[in-house]
């Protein structure tokens, strides 16, 4: 008896041509869900929805555009994954909101606060951690 079912769900996996991305919509596939495959690599997004039996969206979660192509194409999923992402090395406050949203310099109430640059001085750090 599986306890874990996913049967009637569809799932959409942001980040699913490769490593984590792509075990999660194995298992979530293996579970019963209808699976979509979402990532910028379009060939590979492909086999790996042929061989799970799931559908490949084609989405970058760094374009607007990309975002609004892919929510057309598809109906609101069960379940939403998010294992896309970018890898920037360096401590959160230390971002610029250009880093963290290229495409909403225009938008700032849209942005993580406070950036590096939001800091006033009298800002005490978090969990106990000293200023950098």
């Amino acid at each position: 008896m599986n306890t874990f079912s996913l049967v009637g769900k569809t799932a959409l996996v942001a980040g699913a041509s490769r490593g984590i991305g792509l075990e999660i919509a194995r298992h979530m596939a293996a579970a019963g869900a209808s699976v979509i495959l979402a990532a910028r690599s379009k060939d590979a997004l492909e086999a790996h929805a042929a061989e799970i039996g799931g559908r490949a969206l084609v989405l970058d979660v760094a374009d607007p555009q990309s975002i609004a192509t892919a929510v057309a194409a598809i109906e609101t999923p069960d379940i939403l994954v998010n294992v896309a992402g970018i890898n920037l090395r360096k401590r959160a406050e230390e971002f610029t909101r250009e880093e963290l949203r290229p495409d909403t310099r225009d938008q700032p109430e849209r942005n993580l606060q406070p950036h590096a640059e939001d800091r006033r001085p009298d800002d005490r750090p978090r969990n106990g951690r000293k200023d950098h």
